[in-house]
């Protein structure tokens, strides 16, 4: 297996759709829309990766309020997208109700078109 550093991936993905403002006390890790808040536990994840994951990396969002089902919109920034490396599975996270996690799932193809000791960083936009 290789091993695979995806930095800073609190930055991945959460550009929200209807992203306008936030709480500046909670800027960078607090996000919100449509009366859904989601955030990142880390600013940066570490994974291994092997062909069992089929080209897909798993990456948890949670929130606070679980009493209904809710989803918020979320993109990685241009650059990563024109490098072909990574994707994103669906620009949608979806929160059943009483769940408290969500997952982002980015693709990756191929395990071979990943770098063994590679350190990868994906920025909102």
């Amino acid at each position: 297996m290789k091993l695979y550093t995806i930095k800073k991936y609190a930055a991945i993905l959460l550009c929200l759709a209807a992203f306008t403002s936030c709480d500046t006390d909670a800027e960078g890790t607090k996000y919100g829309v449509n009366g859904v808040e989601a955030a990142f536990a880390s600013t940066q994840m570490n994974v291994e990766v092997g062909a069992e994951d089929n080209g897909i990396i798993r990456v948890p969002v949670y929130r606070g309020n679980t009493d209904a089902e809710a989803s918020v919109g979320i993109s990685i920034d241009e650059a990563t997208v024109e490098e072909g490396v990574f994707t994103l599975k669906s620009s949608n996270i979806a929160f059943a109700k009483g769940e408290a996690v969500g997952y982002a799932e980015l693709v990756f193809g191929s395990i071979d078109d990943l770098s063994a000791t590679g350190k990868y960083e994906i920025d909102h936009r």
